[in-house]
């Protein structure tokens, strides 16, 4: 299950575009000049609960590379109570199939940063 279907092959992804789930998550693209980038922002968090799943956070942020995006995996970043997951696309990943391939990557990431970081 996931969000390919949500896509279709007429889709410019050089224009701003938010998907928002059922579940409250958001996926923004963003372009510019470095390229195309994902964001997925998350809840607010404390460190508490940053603490609370360290062992969770460690296994996600250890999984396998993905040739999709530059550098090799979408980065959690964390800023005050902030968290999100970004990712910037490589040049392959910029075209249909490749930003297809890379959104449904990206979000299923959403989905188990957000359950981590819910639980």
């Amino acid at each position: 299950m996931g969000c390919a279907d949500k896509v279709d092959d007429a889709l410019n992804p050089h224009l701003p575009i938010c998907f928002n789930f059922r579940d409250g998550s958001e996926i923004r693209i963003d372009t510019g000049v470095d390229g195309v980038r994902f964001v997925a922002p998350m809840p607010s968090i404390t460190e508490v609960v940053l603490t609370h799943a360290s062992a969770f956070m460690a296994t996600f942020l250890l999984r396998s590379p993905s040739p999709l995006f530059s550098p090799c995996r979408p980065v959690v970043v964390w800023y005050e109570d902030t968290l999100s997951l970004q990712a910037q696309l490589a040049v392959d990943a910029q075209t249909m199939p490749g930003f297809r391939d890379a959104l449904e990557y990206f979000f299923d990431e959403t989905r188990a940063l957000l359950q981590i970081v819910s639980d």
